[in-house]
Parts: structure tokens; sequence; C-alpha cells
């Protein structure tokens, strides 16, 4: 994908996960689609690069219903578990009642990610 911002360009290279409650493999799933992303990235011929390169990793936490604890915590162990390696981390969290579907819970998302260096 690419993005404009300005004069600014980015060619963006952009992963999902659907951890549960294991917030360890959330950050280490994380850490495996970024690198997949950013070797994605220096696969593109040169003529469809545009600016600098990101490569995200949208961490969507589903929550079974019956188990609630350990899921307030889930996004900041996340974040900080992250964060030493990133360019960019934002967080959204529903604070109002959290979507239910098929026995699973969505309190929010983590977008995480990184500049990659063109090779």
């Amino acid at each position: 994908m690419w993005l404009g911002i300005g004069d600014a360009g980015y060619t963006v290279e952009a992963k999902v996960i659907w951890p549960s409650t294991n917030w360890n493999l959330a950050v280490r799933n994380a850490r495996a689609e970024l690198d997949a992303a950013g070797k994605q990235l220096n696969e593109i011929e040169d003529t469809f690069r545009c600016g600098a390169h990101i490569a995200l990793c949208y961490v969507v936490p589903e929550f079974p219903i019956e188990r609630v604890e350990g899921q307030r915590q889930f996004f900041s162990r996340v974040a900080a578990r992250l964060k030493s390696k990133l360019g960019l981390l934002a967080t959204y969290r529903r604070l109002a009642e959290v979507p239910e579907y098929k026995g699973y819970r969505y309190p929010g998302v983590l977008i995480v990610g990184e500049v990659v260096s063109w090779q």
C-alpha cells in the first residue's frame, strides 16, 4: 500500500494477528509479523517503492468471553515489551461496552510498526 501525507510518501506492508490472553505469545507473533512485513517490503521492485517503507502489525486481541483475568493488562504489557523495537505504537481501547462475536470479546487494537531500511 502507498500513503501520502503532504509531500511525504510511504510504502506500507501490514499484517494482523488475533492473539488470545497470552501476551507473551502476542509479542512474539507481532515481532515475527513485523519481520515478515519488512522482508516483503525489501522484495518490492524499485519502480514500486515510494518514500520510506513502514512495516505494520495490527494486534487485535480476541478474549474468550468466559475468561476475564489478564485482559486489562494485555495492552500495557504488549506495548511495554514492543516499544523498544518500534518507531510507531498506537492503541485504541474500547471504554464503553466491548463488542462480542462468537464467544469472544474484542476490546480494541494495538498498531505497532517500524521504519525499515531499503535494501
